[in-house]
């Protein structure tokens, strides 16, 4: 069951700690706040911090977590006519607290009430300036957002619809991406990349959070995620759900992926992507594929990444024109 904290909030407000919620190893996104005592904006009601999802190749996807702690307080200031107490400023709300906790689990109390289920979004499209993840937090989630391999903050090539499915060697182990330059037992080849498997499997069950939980002053480790995980996004975004969910066979009552929300998406391309009624769609797959190509994303100037690979995903290196 979820439970709004806010009402929890009035009971230990006179001596909150104010302590943030951590992503160990992140790095805060400073969101869009003025710590006035007020909540009045999006952007204070969660907190979002970026880390790095490293693959098994040793590619790191920048993927950024936010969660409902608030950014600034709500405070009320008692009226100076107020016997004792009037014209002092009481803290309804503290900064850094936990709007949402899952106190029970089918009935049964929650160990572990401070761990959220995780939407999870994959893109090609750039992960800065996405607002999802305020408006997601809210509701009571956490939410993940990763730009993928090749794509503005992470490393390495992007190979569209191939960086983000499945181990593609034990079916055709005698061919790859003609893009690809490394050696097919490479650990970086592309047929072995499996990123959006291995990304919900790191959330799932590697990524930690800290907080204050009993209010001691000490901030508590544990598991970020409560084990469940469910993907959203429409198009390219939703084909990333099919892809990370065909990897391996899921396990429903084990940590990880539960539910999919795939918009105008389909893990069936040749007759669907490709081919509508045995007709060619250059529109959505020639015309999608130069997009990615001529999408501005200058990769090559991500400071982080010094993969030899990174210099042939831009139209220049295609010798065509900008």
């Amino acid at each position: 069951m979820k439970k709004f904290t806010w009402v929890l909030a009035l009971c230990f407000s006179l001596f909150a700690k104010n302590i943030y919620s951590q992503i160990p190893g992140g790095i805060l996104v400073p969101g869009d706040i003025n710590l006035n005592g007020m909540l009045d904006a999006l952007d204070e009601f969660s907190t979002t911090y970026t880390v790095p999802i490293e693959m098994p190749d040793g590619i790191k996807l920048m993927t950024d977590i936010t969660i409902p702690i608030t950014q600034d307080c709500m405070t009320v200031v008692i009226p100076s006519n107020i016997p004792i107490i009037g014209g002092e400023v009481i803290e309804l709300i503290p900064r850094g607290l936990q709007l949402f906790i899952y106190d029970s689990i089918n009935g049964q109390p929650n160990p572990n009430p401070y761990s959220l289920p995780i939407v999870f979004t994959r893109t090609p499209y750039n992960k800065q300036g996405d607002v999802a993840g305020k408006i997601v937090s809210i509701f009571g989630y956490a939410y993940a957002l990763q730009d993928m391999r090749g794509r503005y903050s992470s490393e390495g090539v992007y190979f569209p619809m191939m960086s983000d499915s499945w181990n593609k060697n034990p079916y055709h182990n005698h061919f790859k991406h003609i893009l690809d330059h490394t050696d097919m037992q490479d650990p970086k080849n592309g047929n072995k990349h499996e990123d959006g498997y291995h990304s919900v499997e790191y959330l799932a069950n590697t990524l930690l959070r800290t907080y204050d939980i009993d209010n001691d002053g000490v901030l508590d480790t544990f598991l970020l995620n409560n084990g469940s995980i469910g993907m959203f996004g429409a198009s390219a975004l939703g084909n990333t759900q099919y892809q990370a969910a065909a990897a391996h066979k899921i396990n429903p009552n084990g940590r990880g992926l539960k539910s999919l929300l795939p918009i105008v998406a389909t893990n069936e391309h040749f007759k669907y992507t490709g081919y509508q009624n045995g007709v060619f769609r250059e529109r959505i797959v020639t015309g999608w594929l130069k997009g990615q190509i001529f999408s501005g994303v200058d990769d090559d100037l991500i400071p982080i990444d010094n993969d030899p690979q990174n210099n042939i995903h831009t139209s220049a290196d295609y010798d065509l024109p900008k």
